[in-house]
């Protein structure tokens, strides 16, 4: 298997080519800005791209809108330290097939890149919660009753503020908490706080 790697970070890319040698029959090729790898992306033919979202000339997700217009098939994993939502999602839409957090765990690497390998999705588990946080869709209403309970408001006083019932608001908790998979409202909370979904 051909393998290219692109990422500024030399002793980095040592210790993915280590990685990747030790648990996979394969030819690595290494580069360490954006030019390069679309150089060698067409002269080495790899079957696998890992790229830094982070490069030098072209960063790693316009580097995969570019490829993307002319491969469909190249299987692409984007390395990051940033966990941000809009990260993510930019890296997704741009078409790259995994995204992975760390490299501090060499088995979830090598998983990563098999489950690419054998046409899966990869998301690492640590930046699973930003991507899922960002699909959920609240309607509006759901919205207005989400930001009164992170201010602490109970049913009562948001049904009173909303001008609603006690039942409606109730009934936007529930749906609210399917939605967002969590038990309880502390769960909640906590959910939204740290996602920023209000």
């Amino acid at each position: 298997m051909k393998i290219l790697i692109a990422d500024i970070n030399a002793l980095k890319i040592n210790i993915l080519e280590f990685i990747l040698r030790s648990f996979i029959p394969c030819e690595v090729q290494r580069v360490s800005n954006g030019d390069e790898l679309l150089k060698q992306w067409q002269c080495f033919n790899p079957q696998l791209i890992i790229v830094d979202i982070v490069l030098p000339a072209i960063n790693g997700i316009e580097i995969t809108k570019k490829i993307r217009n002319k491969d469909k098939k190249v299987n692409i994993l984007a390395l990051s330290t940033d966990k941000s939502s809009n990260i993510i999602q930019e890296a997704l839409k741009a078409g790259v097939n995994g995204f992975f957090y760390s490299i501090c765990d060499f088995q979830k690497f090598i998983n990563a890149v098999q489950s690419i390998i054998n046409g899966h999705k990869y998301i690492d588990e640590n930046i699973a919660e930003e991507v899922r946080s960002t699909e959920i869709r609240f309607t509006p209403q759901e919205m207005k009753v989400l930001g009164l309970i992170i201010e602490g408001k109970n049913s009562e006083e948001i049904a009173e503020e909303l001008f609603v019932s006690v039942a409606t608001v109730k009934f936007h908790r529930g749906n609210i908490l399917q939605k967002s998979d969590k038990k309880n409202m502390a769960q909640l909370v906590r959910w939204a706080t740290l996602h920023h979904i209000i």
